[in-house]
């Protein structure tokens, strides 16, 4: 019977695993990670002219990038940044610009935000792009200046040498309005594909949007000697750049999956027939040793003196322990295994200040394959693991792993995290190991 039940689960596994490698994948597309973009996209002034545009951080010692046509005319510049107020303008340098390539940088002494990584290479035609700054649209609808960065996402049409100018350009259907222009052009992974500029409309006001190609600007600043950090891998991000090859991917490993399950389900099938078969063998030999005495003990008794009964009656007793200790076979401990699997994760626990329970546990190996970590936050979108504490950022922490070796890495919350009352600075990476205390917020958690 065990044996039918192995190959009806083998079957049916098999199925569930075709049927999936061969379905269409329903991709879920990730929202972007505005507040990490929000920390490093400023409002623009100049001063001189009255007029502002948006900016953003290239590289480090505060290197802002913006449009020419933002600061043309203009000797006293300004930057807000996010969540600033009218009263919060931090002064600027201009340090180069150039007005066929509609490109300047602007030096902020001492502002740490993280730059922006650029993707140098064409983008492909389709890919997901997105504007982030500081349109006018938003002041006026918010009746007041806004210190908030509006998004707006779209695809890249083409990619192209503009014949005027000569400069490369990037022309997509994402919305550029006035007060945006000198913003980011992003893809999924928050890379940089150009620099908004301008946009054409015909009679019909049908509108193409167009970027400077970021490759225009890392030119100059390899010029400059100002560094940058490059990113031209394939955006991993289901619905980004390169998402067919995830969702291709995604099909092998759920089918491989199955098949796994399939296996581990036939694994334990046989298992247990294989213990039915043993506990059949062992009773049959306790019922022949059984039956074998009692006819010994009968003939005893009928023709032997008491004396020699209690000896055969001990000899039997000896046969039946030496025949258990030959039949039986030592499972294996499985509270001793237990513990050996809870050693190779990595587990989080205290309580929340609702008294609830907390509880993460991180196999070491899932840890590590993670690449930049695992991350844990408020939100259920932008977080891994997520945990209902309002002291809590919507994207607090992340722990990774390296060369068997832990770490925590503050992704600048709100509330801060520390290591054994130890604060960590924002994108700073702490080691961590069994046995400390992790605050995230005011929630303490035992690393163990």
């Amino acid at each position: 019977m065990l044996r039918d039940i192995k190959f009806k689960i083998l079957g049916l596994l098999g199925l569930l695993a075709i049927s999936l490698a061969l379905s269409p994948l329903s991709i879920v597309h990730a929202a972007p990670d505005v507040e990490a973009w929000e920390r490093s996209i400023v409002r623009v002034y100049n001063n001189t002219q009255g007029g502002f545009g948006t900016g953003w951080v290239v590289s480090e010692d505060g290197i802002i990038a913006t449009n020419h046509h933002v600061i043309a005319g203009g000797r006293d510049f300004s930057v807000y940044l996010a969540g600033s107020t009218q009263d919060d303008g931090i002064p600027a340098r201009l340090i180069w610009s150039d007005e066929r390539l509609d490109l300047a940088l602007l030096r902020v002494p001492g502002f740490a935000a993280p730059p922006f990584k650029l993707h140098t290479d064409d983008p492909d035609r389709g890919t997901l792009s997105y504007t982030a700054g500081y349109p006018g649209m938003a002041d006026a609808a918010a009746q007041g200046m806004s210190f908030r960065i509006s998004i707006y996402s779209g695809t890249v049409s083409l990619v192209v040498n503009q014949g005027q100018t000569g400069r490369r350009i990037i022309q997509h259907d994402t919305i550029v309005n006035a007060g945006n222009s000198g913003g980011p052009l992003l893809d999924d992974c928050g890379r940089v594909l150009g620099v908004t500029s301008e946009g054409y409309a015909d009679e019909d006001v049908n509108v193409v949007w167009l970027s400077v190609s970021i490759s225009e600007l890392a030119k100059q600043m390899d010029r400059l000697d100002i560094p940058y950090e490059v990113d031209n891998s394939v955006c991993e991000v289901a619905g980004g750049g390169g998402s067919g090859a995830t969702a291709d991917q995604e099909a092998r490993d759920t089918a491989e999956d199955a098949a796994s399950t399939a296996e581990d389900a036939a694994s334990t099938a046989e298992d247990a027939q294989h213990d039915v078969e043993s506990l059949q063998k062992t009773m049959f030999s306790w019922v022949v040793i059984l039956v074998a005495g009692l006819a010994i003990l009968l003939v005893l008794v009928l023709r032997k003196p008491r004396e020699r009964v209690v000896r055969a009656i001990e000899e039997m007793s000896r046969t039946i322990s030496r025949s258990g200790s030959r039949s039986g076979k030592a499972k294996p401990d499985k509270k001793a295994s237990s513990q050996t699997s809870a050693r190779n994760s990595l587990v989080l626990s205290g309580f929340s200040s609702g008294g609830k329970t907390i509880h993460i546990e991180l196999l070491y190996e899932k840890l590590e394959a993670a690449g930049k970590g695992i991350s844990i936050g408020r939100s259920t979108t932008l977080s891994d693991y997520a945990l209902d504490d309002k002291e809590v950022s919507r994207r607090h922490a992340r722990l990774s792993m390296k060369d068997g070796r832990t770490y925590i890495e503050d992704l600048n919350s709100t509330n801060g995290t520390r290591v054994n009352e130890r604060v960590i600075n924002p994108f700073e990476v702490r080691e961590i190991s069994s046995g400390d205390m992790v605050k995230i917020g005011q929630l303490e958690l035992t690393v163990s």
